[in-house]
C-alpha cells in the first residue's frame, strides 16, 4: 500500500523500491493498479 500511496501521492514522486523476491517485486508492479480515493488519501495522509 505504501507504493500506491506515493504514487498517488504526486506525479512527481517516483518510488524505487528494493527487493529480493520475485513475489515482492509482482506487489510492487502491481501497486499502480491500485485505484485510491480522495477521501482515503486524505485520511492517509
Amino acid at each position: 500500500m505504501n507504493i500506491a500511496w506515493l504514487l498517488h501521492k504526486s506525479p512527481l514522486i517516483l518510488p524505487i523500491p528494493g527487493t529480493t523476491s520475485i513475489n515482492h517485486l509482482k506487489e510492487n508492479i502491481a501497486a499502480a493498479e491500485i485505484s485510491i480515493s480522495k477521501e482515503d488519501m486524505n485520511y492517509l495522509g
